[in-house]
């Protein structure tokens, strides 16, 4: 009973500062704006999905099951909500294989901005990241802590 209990509340802490950073992404991204076209056109939706992304993000959740949209539903919130969620646990997987340390919001902001390698190069290291990324993850990762202490 204990075990089961205990499991419910990482589960619960882990889903409440999921939506703290979806939340916190869409807001860095986009003002939160779903219908949001940055990026000459590039970068669609409250998260500003490239279509590579989308494209990437779709092949795995066809992979284990799960429905998929074509990118042009970047700006649809439920579609771009699944598929920034899917992506940020993708993103807080690999750097906890990775990292020697516990993975913090700074450090997956600056793999949605960056990607996995882009962090990687620079020694997973948010100093070392181009200014217009430190001060993003810096804003996500006070809107995560609000959203999450909020709770």
């Amino acid at each position: 009973m204990r075990k089961t209990a205990l499991l419910l509340l990482a589960t619960t802490c882990v889903t409440v500062a999921l939506a703290g950073e979806l939340a916190a992404l869409a807001f860095v991204e986009s003002s939160g704006k779903h219908a949001a076209v940055g990026d000459g056109g590039k970068a669609r939706g409250a998260y500003q999905f490239h279509k590579g992304t989308w494209d990437e993000v779709s092949k795995r959740r066809a992979k284990a099951g799960l429905p998929t949209w074509d990118w042009q539903q970047a700006t649809n919130a439920a579609a771009a909500d699944d598929y920034a969620t899917y992506a940020l646990n993708d993103i807080r997987l690999a750097l906890s294989k990775s990292l020697k340390r516990p993975v913090t919001p700074t450090d997956v902001y600056a793999v949605w901005n960056l990607g996995f390698r882009g962090y990687q190069r620079r020694g997973y290291d948010i100093t070392q990241c181009p200014a217009i990324t430190r001060r993003a993850a810096k804003k996500f990762e006070d809107r995560a802590i609000l959203a999450f202490s909020a709770k």
